[in-house]
């Protein structure tokens, strides 16, 4: 298990996103089961050239935030205790707590945040001076996943404290923060489902690439401490895949994911059939067994609880506890 450490020098990092030559990737297959909304046709893949984004500092800081937890153990966590002198619950309360790897948000400095936000405009501005659209199918997904889970990490980091994310309100509009357009690509406005919904899901037929996004809750797949690549985008969503599949967050109590549901029109238009065969891919055997027992399935309450260390109630005090005088944090 790796300790959420964030190095001295994560704020000072250079941010710089620099285009090299490559060889060629081998293009994927687009989806032909939704065509894509006519305002995002610009970023359908048509790979024309050899470049390829470098990820270096990403993945610097991705090694330094995510903790991990490791493979699901398929048990439900107990109930915390209330600590001593109250009756609050300073952590997560969810079964599925234990599961999935987590952000240490309250553990960042305003310099932590910073250096977020100025990663997260330097990969919008790499679509100024290249065509994402361009780059081979595998470079342009790698970018997708970086543009998309940068973007939620930084988002939630702005606004923390904060329970459950997908509640959060942006903007002036007060649009959810799944759907507020705070991201810019080649002069384009769009929102994280955008990314996912109208540009990946309609051009990536395999449903690997749902694992490759990080949503920010505790139901979501689990986000790694590397930056997806080219080069390593199919390792990372293989292990992604494992790893959801495997846990009590896509599995449980006969029902499956909300998140299988949400992209079914894109992956499993033949629910069950589809997704069961979907599943002989990546389940062990006793959670194939156990599958194999379940009826028709059902779609579980999705859990909208941060995949953060403190429940998203950020650092607080411990009362009634002191330290030489000084309450405890």
């Amino acid at each position: 298990m790796k300790a959420p450490f964030l190095l001295s020098g994560f704020a000072a990092l250079a941010m710089t996103c620099t285009s090299t030559l490559a060889a060629a990737q081998a293009p994927a297959q687009p989806s032909a089961q939704l065509s894509m909304a006519p305002e995002f046709a610009k970023f359908k893949p048509r790979p024309s050239n050899t470049l390829k984004v470098d990820y270096a500092v990403w993945n610097e800081i991705l090694n330094n935030l995510v903790f991990l937890t490791g493979l699901s153990t398929r048990q439900i966590a107990p109930k915390p205790e209330a600590l001593t002198g109250t009756k609050f619950v300073w952590e997560h309360t969810s079964p599925f707590r234990q599961e999935g790897n987590k952000i240490p948000f309250s553990m960042l400095k305003p310099e932590h945040i910073a250096t977020l936000q100025e990663y997260k405009r330097d990969l919008e501005t790499v679509s100024n001076t290249v065509d994402i659209a361009a780059l081979p199918e595998n470079e342009q997904l790698a970018y997708w996943l970086n543009l998309h889970n940068a973007s939620i990490i930084t988002l939630i980091a702005e606004n923390y404290p904060v329970l459950e994310p997908s509640n959060l309100k942006l903007g002036t509009e007060k649009a959810p923060l799944h759907d507020a357009k705070v991201i810019a690509v080649a002069g384009h406005m769009m929102s994280l489902r955008d990314i996912r919904e109208k540009i990946v899901y309609p051009n990536w037929k395999d449903p690997k690439v749902v694992y490759g996004f990080f949503l920010g809750d505790i139901g979501s797949p689990s986000i790694q401490g590397e930056a997806f690549t080219a080069d390593n985008t199919e390792r990372l969503l293989k292990m992604n895949a494992e790893e959801f599949v495997n846990s009590l967050r896509s599995f449980s109590r006969g029902g499956i994911s909300k998140i299988y549901k949400d992209v079914a029109p894109f992956y499993f238009p033949d629910f069950e059939k589809d997704l069961r065969n979907h599943f002989q891919l990546f389940m062990w055997e006793d959670v194939l067994a156990e599958l194999a027992k379940a009826g028709a399935l059902k779609v579980n309450s999705y859990e909208i609880a941060i995949a953060d260390m403190e429940g998203g109630h950020g650092a607080h005090v411990i009362p009634n506890v002191l330290i030489d005088g000084k309450p405890v944090r």
